[in-house]
């Protein structure tokens, strides 16, 4: 009997769960795994290419830049000298309003509180209130030079009228200037105010001012020295193929820089009996 419950005891031993294998302890079942598939390595860029592509982009960008600077320098070049168009209409405005208030132009000089002229301030002082500066107008010292201390502080602000864009010398100067020697309309010596009765060649057909290349501080006495068929000075802005003028009706025009010298004298001059048909230019 005793022999009998031993064995019956081994049976339910053999009845009970037995561990499951772990599937590290059985190689051939680790083996029939599917096998997850390695990723393919990206190819790498190649090191040429980080600057092949930059030297690339920048030599388009050059190409491109060269193409067009030609027209983007008409551009700026038509748009400064609309600039100075404008600028140039508002002082033969002025210049107009003057004579009808005065009577004569206030030219090549300013004059001073005693009606003396002062041969140290710009005609284009004189000017000031009639391209509306009033304010600026009192508040210079006329019996003194433009760069006198009393002056200066006035004298450096700008003022519109009188600005020509690409100045070197900076925004207070311009370089609209009339033209000052014998038979031109800013002639210093003359012995007579200059009016428009005086312009027998026609207003039309004479310059009273033009746009040159160089310029200067707007209130300081500076035009351009004029002699009968002598030099004349470079005209229009820097890079440019025309300038504008002034004529003595008021108008402006814009000239080619290819005109002659010899015509350019017949405009400056007032009174020669050539008048110059600017039509037939």
């Amino acid at each position: 009997m005793a022999r009998k419950r031993f064995d019956d005891e081994e049976d339910d031993d053999d009845d009970r769960p037995r561990r499951s294998r772990r599937r590290d302890d059985d190689d051939d079942d680790y083996d029939e795994r599917p096998r997850r598939r390695k990723r393919k390595s990206k190819p790498e860029f190649p090191t040429w290419a980080w600057v092949a592509i930059p030297i690339g982009i920048l030599f388009v960008i050059g190409i491109c830049y060269v193409s067009l600077r030609p027209a983007i320098q008409k551009a700026r070049s038509n748009e400064a000298s609309g600039v100075v168009r404008i600028n140039m209409k508002q002082i033969g405005i002025g210049l107009h309003s003057q004579h009808d208030v005065q009577g004569f132009f206030g030219v090549p000089f300013a004059v001073s509180d005693d009606k003396a002229t002062n041969p140290g301030l710009s005609w284009r002082v004189g000017l000031l209130p009639y391209v509306e500066q009033n304010g600026l107008y009192r508040g210079f010292d006329r019996s003194s030079r433009w760069d006198d201390p009393r002056n200066i502080a006035f004298s450096s602000q700008l003022v519109s009228a009188y600005s020509t864009p690409d100045e070197p010398g900076g925004p207070t100067n311009t370089r609209m200037f009339g033209f000052n020697g014998p038979g031109a309309f800013m002639e210093a010596n003359r012995k007579f105010p200059m009016k428009l009765s005086n312009i027998s060649d026609g207003t039309a057909n004479t310059a009273m001012a033009a746009e040159v290349t160089i310029g200067a501080p707007w209130a300081s006495p500076t035009d351009v020295p004029y002699t009968r068929n002598g030099p004349l000075p470079s005209f229009g802005a820097s890079g440019s193929d025309s300038f504008q003028i002034l004529l003595a009706d008021g108008s402006v025009r814009n000239i080619k820089k290819t005109i002659s010298p010899a015509v350019m004298h017949l405009l400056i001059q007032i009174a020669d009996g050539q008048p110059v048909n600017l039509d037939e230019l």
